[in-house]
């Protein structure tokens, strides 16, 4: 119960979660999120928590808008999970694979996202042929 308005504050429940295994043991750690809101004009607020890692707590990732407090948020579980140390996975992923990627940092400009983008495309590009490569002589062969 909120003192100040007498009204009853509950906060607002999980919209998402991911449950990830950690190898060689059962030890599971859950991924928290809950949908983004607007907290002041030009504010918004995307929640995440992260259990089993650590203490538990709520972290609070902030945007001009909702979708870049979601992306703030998408990059802070990244970032837990790999402080954490863990060998983690999730369903369906590899070892190692949380399914929460890196972002690419945007507050080195634009030029540096740009940069680090077209890398990854080359990359991306380059095992893509090399796998091309690889199904046709298995065709052939």
């Amino acid at each position: 119960m909120d003192g100040a308005t007498g009204i009853s504050v509950t906060e607002p429940s999980w919209n998402v979660s991911r449950t990830l295994t950690e190898r060689g043991t059962d030890n599971k750690v859950v991924v928290s999120l809950r949908a983004p809101q607007k907290v002041a004009e030009q504010e918004w607020r995307c929640d995440f928590s992260v259990t089993g890692v650590g203490p538990e707590q709520t972290h609070e990732a902030h945007g001009l808008d909702a979708f870049q407090a979601l992306i703030v948020a998408l990059d802070g579980i990244h970032s837990v999970l790999s402080r954490s140390g863990r060998e983690l996975a999730w369903e369906g992923g590899e070892v190692g694979d949380t399914g929460f990627p890196p972002m690419v940092p945007q507050a080195f400009g634009l030029g540096v996202v740009q940069e680090v983008q077209r890398s990854i495309e080359e990359v991306v590009h380059r095992f893509a042929e090399q796998a091309r490569a690889r199904r046709s002589r298995e065709e052939d062969g």
